[in-house]
C-alpha cells in the first residue's frame, strides 16, 4: 500500500480549511443529499464559519484573511452562508453542553447547559482564550452561587 504524503505548502492556504471542504462541490450540491443531511451540511457550514471568524478575529484585517475570504466567495453558495453568520449572534452558532454542577451554596447537583466559546490569534488552535458561559437560567444560577461563596 502506497503512503500518500502531501506537502502543506503545495496546497493554497485557502484550501487548508474546513470551510473549504464543506464547499466543494462535490460535497455542497448533492442532488442526492436526504433533507435531514443536508440540515446538517448547512449547521457545519453555518457553524465553520463563524469557529473560523472568532478564531481569527484580530487578523480580519490583514491581507491573508480578506483574500481567503475573497477567494472562497468564489465558490458556489459560500457568500449566502458568509452573510448569514455576519448578522448571526453567538447563541445561534456556539456549541452547547450539557453537564451536572453543584450549587456552592445548596450543594444540589442540577443539570446545566454550557456554551463553548473560544478566541484565538490565527487559525491555529493554540494559543488561545477559551470560556465556558452560562446558557440557560440554571447555570446562571449556579454561576451566581459560586460568587455568593466566594464573598
Amino acid at each position: 500500500m502506497k503512503s500518500m504524503v502531501v506537502d502543506e505548502d503545495t496546497i493554497p492556504p485557502h484550501q487548508r480549511s474546513t470551510i473549504h471542504f464543506l464547499f466543494h462541490p462535490d460535497v455542497y450540491r448533492r442532488s442526492t443529499m436526504p433533507p435531514e443531511a443536508r440540515a446538517q451540511w448547512q449547521q457545519h457550514a453555518f457553524s465553520g464559519i463563524q469557529l473560523f471568524k472568532r478564531q481569527n478575529v484580530l487578523s480580519q484585517y490583514d491581507a491573508w484573511y480578506k483574500q481567503s475570504v475573497e477567494q472562497w466567495c468564489e465558490i458556489p453558495g459560500f457568500q449566502e452562508y458568509w452573510e448569514k453568520a455576519r448578522t448571526a449572534t453567538r447563541q445561534e452558532v456556539a456549541p452547547t453542553k450539557l453537564v451536572f454542577a453543584r450549587m456552592a451554596t445548596t450543594g444540589e447537583l442540577l443539570p446545566i447547559r454550557l456554551r463553548y466559546m473560544q478566541i484565538a490569534i490565527s487559525g491555529k488552535t493554540s494559543p488561545a482564550v477559551a470560556a465556558l458561559l452560562p446558557d440557560d437560567e440554571a447555570a446562571r444560577a449556579v454561576f451566581a452561587s459560586f460568587d455568593s461563596v466566594a464573598s
